[in-house]
């Protein structure tokens, strides 16, 4: 029986108060206060099988193994209360199939469920509650019996797994409520906790410190906890939770101040898993480090962490603080805003490569860097405001944007346009990219921005350009790319005779214009002018068209440049001179 206290205060390390000694168990058992066939319903020396209905069980052999059998109760008597199963010898291992629930015949005083172990002797103590489980405790407005208490001394290890119910019952009229702590360790043993897929606990968790430097607690949670868990504060240690997709717990997680503490989020690999998590982390306290492993995880709040990674599955995020206030490092998860206009500010390291994904518009703003690849596949635009310097390059292929906000958006490697494609603009007119650009067989990239752009590298491939926008974009590069260009708004300004590549010019829509920076370019490209199109050609700088010039649009020469055309032209719009 405890004192109740709150999940986030240093807990007692004293053994619980048992109502009923195991002497005085053995005197009332003589005196036929409980009866003598409510512990024989536990049988055997160095394993013991509980089977039937028991009261009061207690054992304080050393290295005993209990079975509690499937359909089996352990209780306490009535009107003694105390403790239903009592096993204090060391290297203890108990498995329950059944119910330990000390109100089972009804209970008038708190009383505590299942207590193992001591704090005497340091070893490996082995707690499993099965599928079938239910180990309960009982609490009141003042005290509290927790449903499993497990001692264990300093340098020992605890391993606890439920997959079954662990929670407790309120007596004298109080109603227990998720803060009833009803699991709690205590000694200084090294406790691995595992909350298994079906395993509900209703209450709070608070586990003891590791005392052994530099090994922490773990807790697994697959399953459900109502309430709080507490790993223990130590300085010196590192404790860590795992968040499997599908778990939920109610109220938080504290880490404990004084580690290095870890909270994962992984895929529930389990048959029957959920793929899907959702965690708001900023209930999840003290820790340092916040790794994205597996599964699709739902992220909302603001995290501390200094320190976030993703090396598997995908973070949904919500808001700027959501992956914590240091470097991200991506190596090989992939990031999506769950929200549209997330910013995140952080500075990131892409190694194994990191996938923007989703609708929704994101912006990065802080320094990318690193060897692998930026990997944009998502259908919204993604805006890069960084100094960018990753070498890995840039693979856009599910049909979005990217927004270049510097000069370096793109670091140091090519952009590969791919698959369904996408564009690029600029939120900042004049942001010259020397990326150079590979374009896939039949992939577009469409160049739509507001805001007037410059490509400085070579364009390549067998894919093609579509300026859309209504800003005018610069091409400087020797390119090659040989899947044409379509004009259908704003301006492009040839930098080179190859500006076009070796594909024609098809103006469609409502055109657009053409024009040179340097003056006596050639170009060589056919040009398709759609019926009601009208190819402007509004340069200052002279510009030649050597290609045929053909279809129902018309040319509207405006510039103060002069424009020579060389073809053997069959267009039929007419030109307009004004300039």
């Amino acid at each position: 029986m405890r004192m109740r206290i709150g999940s986030n205060k240093k807990r007692a390390e004293a053994r619980p108060k048992f109502l009923v000694p195991t002497g005085m168990l053995v005197a009332l058992v003589g005196a036929g206060v409980i009866p003598a066939d409510a512990l024989a319903a536990c049988s055997g020396t160095s394993t013991v099988t509980c089977t039937g209905a028991t009261t009061n069980y207690a054992n304080g052999t050393n290295s005993l193994n209990v079975t509690v059998a499937q359909g089996a109760t352990v209780s306490v008597f009535p009107l003694v209360g105390g403790t239903a199963m009592s096993l204090t010898g060391s290297g203890v291992t108990l498995t329950n199939n059944g119910t330990i629930d000390p109100s089972l015949g009804g209970l008038s005083v708190v009383s505590n469920g299942t207590v193992v172990g001591n704090v005497a002797s340091a070893s490996t103590v082995n707690v499993t509650n099965a599928s079938t489980g239910v180990m309960m405790g009982s609490t009141s407005s003042l005290l509290n019996g927790p449903a499993l208490t497990v001692y264990n001394g300093i340098g020992g290890t605890t391993n606890v797994t439920n997959a079954g119910t662990i929670g407790t019952t309120g007596i004298l009229g109080f109603g227990a409520g998720p803060t009833a702590q009803v699991v709690t360790t205590s000694g200084g043993a090294q406790v691995n906790f595992t909350n298994a897929s079906g395993g509900t606990i209703n209450g709070s968790v608070a586990l003891a410190p590791s005392g052994t430097p530099g090994a922490g607690n773990t807790f697994t949670n697959a399953g459900t906890v109502t309430g709080n868990v507490s790993l223990g504060a130590a300085l010196g240690t590192s404790n860590t939770f795992n968040a499997l997709t599908g778990s939920s717990v109610g109220l938080g997680v504290d880490a404990g101040l004084g580690g290095n503490n870890t909270l994962n989020l992984q895929l529930n690999t389990a048959a029957g898993g959920a793929t899907n998590g959702a965690i708001a982390v900023d209930t999840y306290g003290n820790f340092n480090n916040l790794a994205v492993q597996g599964g699709t995880w739902d992220i909302t709040g603001a995290s501390t962490a200094t320190n976030a990674s993703l090396t598997g599955g995908t973070a949904i995020v919500h808001g700027a603080g959501a992956l914590g206030i240091g470097t991200i490092v991506g190596g090989g998860g992939t990031l999506e805003a769950g929200t549209a206009g997330v910013n995140l500010l952080n500075n990131v390291t892409v190694t194994g490569g990191l996938t923007v994904d989703g609708a929704n518009g994101f912006a990065l703003s802080g320094a990318i860097g690193g060897s692998g690849p930026l990997n944009v596949s998502g259908t919204g635009a993604l805006t890069l405001n960084g100094a960018n310097s990753f070498t890995g390059g840039t693979n856009l292929t599910g049909g979005g944007g990217i927004v270049a906000g510097t000069a370096t958006a793109l670091g140091t490697g090519a952009l590969n346009v791919s698959g369904a494609g996408g564009t690029l603009g600029t939120s900042v007119g004049g942001t010259l990219l020397g990326n150079a650009v590979n374009i896939d067989t039949g992939v577009t990239l469409g160049l739509n921005g507001s805001a007037n752009l410059g490509l400085g590298g070579a364009i390549a491939g067998n894919g093609g350009l579509a300026q859309t926008g209504t800003g005018t974009t610069t091409l400087f590069g020797a390119n090659t790319f040989s899947g044409g260009t379509t004009l259908s708004g704003g301006g492009l300004i040839a930098g080179s005779g190859a500006a076009l590549g070796t594909g024609a010019l098809h103006v469609t829509g409502a055109g657009g214009s053409l024009a040179t920076n340097v003056g006596g370019t050639l170009l060589g490209n056919a040009v398709n002018l759609d019926a009601g199109a009208t190819l402007g050609l509004n340069g200052a700088a002279a510009l030649s068209l050597g290609g045929a010039i053909g279809g129902s649009g018309g040319l509207a020469q405006s510039g103060a440049g002069t424009t020579t055309l060389l073809g053997a032209n069959t267009f039929s719009g007419g030109t307009a001179l004004s300039g």
